[in-house]
């Protein structure tokens, strides 16, 4: 009789097995694709933009952008990749303290959303293209609208987000931010 217990215990146990492994592989199957769309998603970018603007993040805007962005500067001026930071940081924050904080003092939370997403037209994704050698699939020109609340109050506005889709992903390539 016990030889027939154990036997039975080592079936259960082979059944249930094969159930968990295809669960833990749907699961895997599901982040992958969850953090994909993430990367892939236009309106995800503008939105983490505006949220990391607000928040004074620099290197979270400067991780945002497309390498080849990032390489063209490097290559085409005189600029380290620390003095290109460091301009982005100085513009974020002259931007942030003259139309934001003075209302709202330290921002402590941010609500963004997307107003509108317009297709960039061909002729200037092509200029992109030529200019500072992206291979663009395409580009957009989105409008974000914000609440930024502090400790004196809260502002309400609205910026822009220039995004260009490279490989599947979406960076920001408006680089303007970066220059001195």
């Amino acid at each position: 009789m016990k030889q027939q217990n154990k036997r039975t215990k080592k079936h259960i146990d082979k059944r249930m097995i094969v159930p968990f492994f295809v669960c833990v592989a749907l699961l895997a199957v599901l982040a992958v694709a969850i953090v994909w769309s993430l990367l892939t998603d236009v309106e995800q970018i503008a939105e983490s933009y505006a949220n990391a603007m607000l928040k004074n993040d620099a290197d979270a805007v400067y991780a945002m952008y497309t390498p080849d962005a990032i390489s063209y500067l490097l290559r085409e001026t005189d600029m380290t990749e620390k003095e290109i930071k460091q301009n982005l940081r100085h513009k974020m924050s002259l931007w942030l303290s003259g139309s934001v904080t003075k209302e709202t003092g330290t921002v402590t939370d941010v609500d963004v959303s997307l107003v509108s997403k317009e297709n960039v037209p061909r002729e200037t994704v092509t200029e992109l293209e030529d200019n500072f050698g992206v291979n663009a699939q395409s580009a957009k020109c989105l409008t974000v609208a914000y609440r930024a609340e502090g400790e004196k109050g809260s502002k309400d506005g609205e910026m822009t987000v220039y995004a260009v889709k490279i490989g599947g992903r979406w960076y920001l390539y408006d680089l303007q931010m970066l220059l001195g």
